[in-house]
């Protein structure tokens, strides 16, 4: 699983995991965007010294990107895909597209998004990651919630959650971003339009927030898909699928078994 560390070679999807899980999570997800440069990269977040900026680190991350790179994340990943959108823009350097799946600008309630997570939920959601056994039994249980398919991705996510459970200090540094990110102005200020996908019944990104930023952003595209809570990797991940090729035109088709055997950078 790469951390970020600067490299050279292109990639099709340069794809930001969510808050306490690796982004591996993710990785049969996006094999069927692989037809230029074969390859996916996996970015979990690290824990970054005061000396080393988040910028810092999201700019490592360029040297991976062409006019062929999809940049994507998931929660907190869909937020540090903004920022990474929003610094290869200043650069004059072109992407594909930026697909943000179940990623507020903002995650915990502010003066302009009262609709985000209440801060007295958000210590509740701080006091939880504190407690791995909690953690590892509620954490599938929120992400599932209010899913069609809940019943059968939470068994799934109990099973998979420990062995891809990222390390106390990087919970407690993404918990720090969580509070305290905010994309807003980014994504309002990006040239390129990007897709926005909710679930209706995202139990951590409420629906009347993601409607509100449908409006706000009405330069992206947006969509809040009714058979969906916050988790877009599970048994109807094919919904969201089908959002993210229509917006890009019909590429991602499902490929031949050679193709999708295409590397997975992994560090």
């Amino acid at each position: 699983m790469s951390d970020g560390s600067p490299m050279s070679s292109k990639v099709d999807v340069l794809f930001f995991g969510g808050w306490s899980i690796s982004a591996e999570i993710g990785a049969s997800f996006w094999a069927p965007f692989t037809r230029h440069h074969g390859s996916v990269c996996l970015i979990d977040l690290p824990v970054l010294s005061d000396s080393r900026t988040l910028d810092a680190w999201l700019c490592d991350q360029i040297p991976r990107v062409d006019a062929q790179t999809i940049i994507s994340g998931w929660s907190l990943g869909g937020m540090l895909a903004v920022r990474l959108a929003k610094l290869l823009e200043e650069r004059g350097i072109p992407y594909k597209a930026l697909v943000c799946l179940m990623s507020p600008p903002k995650f915990v309630e502010s003066s302009r998004y009262p609709e985000g997570m209440a801060h007295a939920q958000f210590s509740e959601f701080v006091s939880l990651s504190e407690n791995e056994t909690a953690l590892l039994t509620r954490f599938p249980y929120l992400v599932s919630k209010g899913a069609l398919a809940a019943r059968q991705d939470l068994r799934f996510l109990r099973k998979c959650y420990p062995e891809l459970l990222l390390d106390e200090s990087v919970r407690r540094y993404g918990l720090s971003l969580l509070e305290t990110f905010d994309v807003a102005s980014d994504l309002a200020d990006l040239n390129q339009r990007g897709l926005l996908v909710f679930g209706q019944h995202d139990a951590l990104v409420g629906l009347a927030y993601s409607e509100r930023l449908a409006i706000d952003y009405e330069m992206h595209s947006s969509v809040q898909l009714e058979a969906l809570g916050h988790y877009p990797f599970g048994a109807n991940s094919g919904l969201v699928l089908e959002k993210i090729r229509a917006f890009l035109g019909g590429d991602g088709e499902v490929l031949s078994d050679r193709a999708q055997c295409s590397n997975l950078e992994i560090g």
